[in-house]
Formats: structure tokens, C-alpha cells, sequence
């Protein structure tokens, strides 16, 4: 709990960094890069994949070096529907904070990776 509260509190601090869609849309892309191992590690781990099919989706991409395009299309793309959530994950630091984006409170119109 004090984890996820700290992921909180960095993504709230990190998000105000990009003052526009392209920005946060790289910014994305580059945090995606960086913590889709860990992110799909942890729901294998807590055997929820299932739950989680835009992790396994990406984690599939990423292997094969397509995620980093089909997520910065996605993000200029649905910007007006789901900037909130993008928002969220441009500023994530961990597998962790990044699974709090994809809570409903976050992802309020059920982005799903495709």
C-alpha cells in the first residue's frame, strides 16, 4: 500500500513535466520502454493475465520492437478521449505505477491496447 501511494504521489509530481499531446505522447512511448518488463513480470507473477490484456498485448510488441509505434499512434490518436490516462503513464517510474493508470479511477474510458 505504501508503494502504491508513493507511485501516486511521483505520478501526480511527474505529470505536470509536458505541457502538450506530443510531449506526453513521447513521453509515453519512453516510460512504456522502460517499465513494460516489470509490468509484465508482475501480472504473470500475480497470475492476472487475463485482467490485463493491454500488458501481455504490449509485451508481445515490445518483443517484437512494434510498441513503441503502435503506441505513440494510439496516443495522438485517442488523445481527446483518453489523455487523462496518458497523462498518467508518461510520468510512471515502475511496472507498478503503471498498472495504477490502468485503474478505473484512471483509465475512466477503458483504454485497451490494440
Amino acid at each position: 500500500m505504501k508503494k502504491m501511494l508513493l507511485s501516486c504521489i511521483l505520478l501526480s509530481i511527474s505529470l505536470t513535466a509536458y505541457s502538450n499531446f506530443e510531449d506526453t505522447c513521447n513521453g509515453v512511448v519512453t516510460k512504456m520502454d522502460d517499465v513494460i518488463e516489470e509490468w509484465y513480470s508482475f501480472v504473470k507473477e500475480y497470475g492476472a493475465e487475463k485482467k490485463n490484456p493491454s500488458v501481455i498485448s504490449m509485451y508481445n510488441d515490445y518483443k517484437y520492437s512494434s510498441m513503441n509505434t503502435k503506441l505513440s499512434k494510439a496516443c495522438i490518436n485517442g488523445w481527446s478521449k483518453h489523455s487523462k490516462l496518458y497523462k498518467c503513464l508518461s510520468g510512471v517510474r515502475s511496472g507498478m505505477s503503471a498498472a495504477v493508470c490502468m485503474h478505473p479511477d484512471t483509465n475512466i474510458n477503458r483504454w485497451v491496447y490494440e
